[in-house]
């Protein structure tokens, strides 16, 4: 992949990067007043909770994989799959930009799961 392809993702990412942190932040934020609450307000609270921190969560695990794109820029390796070496073709990018594996090995490594 070109270099001035790779520099075109970079701003993308970073700007990925800063979204998921304000998520986090934002379900981290714990600020809100504790109220009385009946039986039921404090179920649906925990289930609430449960939620947050599966999203919070699967926002982290994302966070990561943009963090390693970023790395991967910086190092020239990035577009390429780390599985078979092949270039991860553009459009796969355009729409996941954290992407580490071309379609066929990312295909096979969910089918291995």
């Amino acid at each position: 992949m070109e270099e001035r392809d790779l520099k075109q993702f970079e701003p993308k990412l970073k700007q990925l990067r800063e979204e998921i942190l304000k998520v986090i932040a934002g379900e981290d934020d714990d600020s809100g007043a504790r109220y009385l609450m009946d039986e039921i307000d404090q179920a649906q609270n925990v289930i609430e909770q449960a939620m947050g921190s599966l999203m919070s969560s699967s926002q982290r695990a994302n966070l990561a994989k943009v963090e390693e794109a970023l790395e991967r820029i910086k190092k020239n390796s990035y577009g390429i799959c780390e599985e078979c070496g092949e270039e991860i073709p553009m459009k796969r990018l355009e729409a996941l930009p954290f992407a580490q594996y071309c379609i066929s090995c990312q295909q096979k490594l969910e089918e291995e799961y």
